[in-house]
């Protein structure tokens, strides 16, 4: 899949040929093609458009409109509205499909195809073309990664900022304007789930309030909920009961927040043309807005899916589609719901990533090695074991891997895939003492680290589970202590947790991350269960490796990563150094298909870090007692020829 950028300039307007330039070419790059073209005259298609606008305003939806006429919504404007809505898009189709027109449209289907990522600029000045439902344009169903964007004719980079917030953080300034008639208490619950954020609240500000927030701090994004209109071609917000401000009279102060490195204003209100106008005349990165009065529902709906897929690690323009494609479930309601939504950019910028809106500059880049995350290959394997090397620094820790009952000895943790049961085999060495229950997961939940995170020397178990949800099982003795606690949400369904170790030796366990569909890698570093920042490690380039554990193979007191390849029984340790690559090294290959890494741990007390494996399909179990990445010798285990129990970590459950 490739990233393109698609930029249609339009010049003229309706009453008479419009010229049509085609640029085509890789995100963030120079176009690769260019070419002109034509469209006809067309006076038809701003009737059109202006019998569709004047239906869909007749229908007085439950909107964050200002309005003093009470809702009534009757059923046959609403047909009128479907129907003034079909015949919009399909003279908008036959206009796009005129013979001048074609040279554009072959260019388009020969330079690109259909799995590819597009942005698509539409650059005029004229408001009627910016008002046209491009969206509705059949060339996109081809393309189902297309998503459109409008643009002036006239723009300027915006100035670059020294500035910097605090990193690991997106600084949202929320101003929740006048609320009479709507519900944004909603918005505001919606902002304040986001991850890796820091909001200030603006609620019913008086006009010096919201103009001091402007100057004297940097944003990374704006947001205003409330009642707009435009006013002859000027936006205006209701900032309180009784205040209103046009764009205009903020305009100094946008001018220095967007010289601050503002990215992205969202304006989750009303007919928002006029808001978009005033601020590109300012050059802002990006703006979204609501074309048209909009439901108060479909705001709250379009802003909660919007924020999700964007900050779990959607393009922009991605996120911005999925979110608007799903208000065609409210359209039963609310016609033409999924076509309000529009994004107005600014075309000299690249729109951010949430990752990138957070500033993280403490990013430590590894190097790429042939491969990226993926599960292990064992059914419904679900355990993860945590490696951590001894001694590390800032802590000093008597055993590398999982001791439950505090002998000095390495334990293994097992879970039931069937039942959910969560039991230790306490361990001596290779031999099995005896085994301990701990309890029952959840539904749908899993095991993905473990470590100490309520600071009482004993590990806990952390819980990856439905919608994102990461809860911590707090542990005393191997025994459940207290109740489960939900402290984070990982809002991809792509990304994991993948073990828990002391990364950067503050003497408190951080959590290994990532995401399997974009390779992407991070560590959150933690403070008991308060994420404290992100360390970013660079992507993985495909999706043969899979992440077996963490130990500190080189015993230079800095936690490593084990990578073992299913496919072709590779193994490979990366040495890390409080999170930065050193450099690697290559472990004995496994030659037995069925051997799945289990976890890392030392298995013989000997201060080096072993490798534990088991064969799915015989339950036997075996370590390689290993000196560095040197494997000394094979050691079995007792075999457990129940394959309902699965373990792939380590944990050390009991020596912090």
């Amino acid at each position: 899949m490739m990233e393109k950028l698609v930029v249609i300039k339009l010049e003229g307007d309706f009453e008479r040929d419009i010229k049509v330039t085609l640029e085509i070419g890789a995100e963030g790059a120079r176009p690769d093609t260019e070419i002109t073209g034509h469209l006809p005259t067309a006076n038809d298609l701003s009737t059109y458009l202006a019998n569709w606008q004047s239906i869909y305003r007749r229908l007085k939806l439950p909107s964050r409109a200002i309005t003093d006429i009470k809702v009534f919504i009757d059923s046959t404007i609403r047909q009128q509205c479907y129907d003034a809505a079909r015949e919009l898009r399909d003279r908008l189709n036959i206009w796009l499909r005129s013979k001048s027109f074609l040279p554009i449209r072959d260019k388009w289907l020969e330079m690109l195809d259909k799995s590819d990522q597009v942005r698509v600029l539409i650059r005029t000045d004229n408001p009627q073309l910016q008002q046209l439902p491009w969206r509705q344009w059949d060339l996109l169903e081809r393309y189902p990664l297309a998503e459109i964007g409008l643009s002036t004719g006239n723009f300027e980079r915006p100035p670059k900022t020294t500035l910097t917030t605090d990193p690991g953080k997106v600084d949202i300034l929320a101003i929740l304007g006048d609320s009479n008639g709507i519900q944004i208490q909603k918005d505001r619950q919606i902002l304040e789930a986001l991850p890796h954020s820091r909001i200030t609240f603006l609620v019913e500000p008086q006009r010096q309030e919201l103009n001091h927030e402007l100057w004297e701090r940097p944003w990374d994004i704006i947001f205003f909920a409330g009642h707009s209109i435009t006013e002859n071609a000027t936006g205006r917000i209701y900032i309180n009961q009784t205040d209103s401000l046009t764009l205009d009279e903020l305009r100094e102060a946008f001018r220095k927040a967007i010289a601050n490195g503002l990215q992205l204003a969202i304006f989750n209100s009303c007919d928002g043309w006029g808001l978009a106008r005033n601020l590109a005349t300012l050059n802002i990165p990006q703006m979204l807005i609501m074309k048209e009065p909009v439901p108060d529902q479909a705001a709250q709906q379009f802003l909660q899916d919007f924020l999700q897929a964007f900050a779990s690690g959607q393009p922009l323009y991605q996120a911005v589609q999925d979110a608007r494609k799903k208000l065609q479930g409210l359209e039963d309601k609310y016609p033409c719901a999924s076509w309000l939504p529009v994004v107005c950019q600014n075309p000299a910028v690249v729109p951010p990533t949430w990752r990138e809106l957070r500033q993280v500059n403490r990013s430590f880049y590894l190097p790429l090695l042939p491969a990226s995350f993926a599960n292990v290959a064992i059914g419904l394997l679900v355990l993860m074991l945590k490696q951590i090397g001894a001694p590390q620094v800032g802590q000093s820790r008597e055993v590398i891997g999982s001791d439950f009952n505090g002998n000095g000895k390495v334990d293994i943790l097992w879970q039931n895939t069937v039942t959910n049961q969560i039991e230790v085999w306490l361990m001596d060495g290779a031999g099995h003492l005896s085994n301990r229950q701990i309890g029952t997961l959840p539904r749908g939940f899993e095991i993905r680290a473990v470590g100490d995170f309520n600071g009482d020397d004993q590990d806990d178990l952390i819980l990856q589970g439905p919608q994102g949800k990461v809860k911590a099982w707090f542990l005393k003795d191997a025994q459940r202590s207290g109740s489960e606690t939900i402290f984070q949400y990982l809002y991809d369904a792509k990304e994991q947790i993948r073990g828990a170790a002391d990364f950067d030796g503050d003497g408190r366990d951080d959590l290994l991350v990532h995401n399997v569909a974009t390779g992407e890698t991070e560590i959150w570093m933690m403070n008991g269960l308060d994420w404290r920042e992100d360390v970013d490690l660079i992507p993985l380039q495909s999706s043969d490796w899979t992440i077996g554990g963490t130990a500190d193979f080189n015993r230079d007191g800095h936690v490593d990563i084990f990578w073992h390849n299913p496919d072709t029984g590779q193994n490979q340790v990366w040495y890390l150094e409080g999170g930065a690559y050193i450099g690697s090294a290559d472990l004995p290959n496994v030659t037995n298909a069925n051997q799945t890494v289990a976890g890392v741990g030392d298995y013989n007390n000997d201060g080096n870090a072993d490798v534990l494996w088991r064969n799915q399909d015989t339950g036997e179990n075996a370590v390689w007692l290993m000196e560095g990445v040197q494997r000394i010798r094979s050691q079995s285990l007792p075999t457990r020829t129940n394959t309902h129990w699965q373990t792939d970590v380590s944990a050390d459950l009991a020596q912090t």
